[in-house]
């Protein structure tokens, strides 16, 4: 099967916008890598900083192999916030996409809990398209960078899976629901689903607006729980986050 650099951004965005956590704490540096179809297709690299009520966090992808080959992603995002009773709030969001030859940047602030979009490039798609989202359905969301840190960190037992959160990435809503965890031989699985909500075309809607994926996780030496694998079905085939 061949691996489009396009197929692998598109799987690249969903994991980056549908795993996401309420409270577990960041881990310093991790390192995941994506294969899709059984293909070694790029490298999730993350690296996070938490001092007493404020955090900040960065994540960079790059496309390896066989789809660097057709055309190369690179993906630099990072994040400032605050740490409110365990919880992560974005403040300042930053990212910048090339994808070959195309690039593409956005900046996002937040304010009592509500998105503003500071700059973003290229403009919107015209509305028939992808209408933009409404102002009235960002409040209380994070960004991807939040969402991916908060997710793939380190989490006590209390705070692995079992969440809802609605994320926001300049010109897309999407929520993640996970149920909660459920004991294995090997330590604890969760599943999930990832919901495209707003500022999709309606041909992306019309393709699939739900993606089911599990998390895998397993006890550090520490005591905490990491997630070790991510995997999903997606239009390509499956795909799988696994920590390095």
């Amino acid at each position: 099967m061949a691996v489009t650099t396009d197929a692998v951004r598109r799987v690249c965005a969903a994991f980056a916008l549908s795993v996401a956590a309420a409270s577990p704490t960041l881990a310093q540096d991790v390192t995941f890598r994506l294969t899709v179809g059984g293909i070694a297709a790029g490298t999730l690299r993350m690296s996070s900083d938490r001092t007493e009520g404020s955090y900040s966090a960065a994540a960079f992808l790059q496309t390896t192999g066989l789809a660097s080959v057709l055309r190369s992603l690179r993906h630099e995002a990072e994040v400032q916030g605050r740490i409110t009773q365990g919880r992560l709030s974005p403040a300042r969001y930053a990212a910048q996409t090339e994808v070959g030859q195309r690039q593409s940047q956005v900046e996002i602030t937040w304010k009592d809990g509500q998105p503003a979009v500071v700059s973003l490039s290229p403009p919107p798609a015209d509305a028939a398209l992808a209408a933009p989202v409404d102002a009235s359905r960002r409040a209380g969301t994070v960004d991807p960078v939040t969402a991916l840190h908060s997710t793939l960190g380190d989490a006590d037992a209390k705070d692995a899976c079992a969440l809802s959160l609605a994320i926001f990435d300049g010109r897309r809503l999407t929520r993640l629901v996970v149920g909660q965890p459920v004991a294995t031989k090997d330590g604890l699985t969760c599943t999930g689903e990832y919901r495209r909500l707003a500022g999709f075309s309606p041909a992306d809607m019309m393709e699939k607006s739900r993606f089911a994926f599990t998390l895998r996780l397993a006890m550090a030496a520490d005591g905490r729980w990491q997630v070790r694998e991510v995997t999903t079905e997606t239009l390509i085939g499956r795909a799988t986050l696994t920590r390095q």
